[in-house]
């Protein structure tokens, strides 16, 4: 068992270094592990933080903002991802544990912090194979994870850098594919905990649609994430 929790915590550490190594790591365990549908709306929603990060390093926002505002910014959202990251891979790891014994070894998830709510997901997706129930499931309980400590707790949500990025849709969640057709959605008022719940669900019925999913996952393997 130690080996096990020492394996899970050195390969989360390891992978959560920054933006590429997570958005690199969710995407991976997807292509090792396809019924994981959560993994490839990771890897992509992992994407779109990193090209949002990325946008306030624009000689335009430094200029008409600041850098001291959009570096605040810019580490809010960092630290969101990681917080998330943290507390899911851990639960994807023991999964794929679980699948090399045949055999759940659920009961690991408490020594990650993981609420008892997805421990139990996890034991009815092992027993009934529902890819989707799943996935709906890790969406609430990892908005869940970033609501107090992130969302409630930092008021650069009600600062102007944020406020510019959200005027301008640039928190919209999009699906690259590699002929260049976007597909995506955006949703006001994304402080709001019910709001990015049903963004994670719009995003994903959409990148599960046959023809955006098989563009969209060629994108992701052959574009490095940069």
């Amino acid at each position: 068992m130690f080996n096990y929790i020492h394996y899970i915590t050195k390969q989360t550490e390891e992978h959560n270094f920054d933006n590429i190594s997570r958005t690199e790591a969710y995407l991976n365990y997807y292509s090792q592990h396809p019924e994981i549908e959560w993994a490839f709306l990771a890897s992509i929603v992992s994407r779109n933080a990193g090209w949002n990060m990325t946008d306030l390093k624009l000689p335009m926002f430094q200029l008409l903002l600041g850098k001291t505002s959009c570096d605040k910014l810019f580490l809010t959202y960092e630290e969101a991802n990681a917080r998330i990251f943290a507390d899911a891979y851990p639960q994807l790891l023991i999964y794929a544990l679980s699948k090399k014994e045949k055999r759940p070894l659920f009961f690991l998830l408490k020594y990650f912090n993981v609420s008892q709510y997805m421990k139990n997901e996890w034991i009815h997706f092992w027993e009934s194979k529902q890819k989707t129930r799943l996935v709906m499931a890790l969406i609430v309980n990892e908005q869940h994870i970033i609501e107090n400590p992130i969302i409630q707790k930092h008021s650069v949500f009600r600062e102007l850098p944020y406020r510019m990025q959200n005027r301008l849709k640039l928190n919209a969640v999009l699906l690259p594919t590699i002929t260049g057709k976007l597909y995506g959605s955006y949703t006001k008022d994304f402080t709001k905990l019910h709001r990015r719940i049903e963004l994670g669900k719009t995003i994903y019925s959409l990148l599960f649609q046959q023809h955006i999913y098989k563009q969209c996952y060629q994108f992701s393997k052959q574009i490095p994430h940069m």
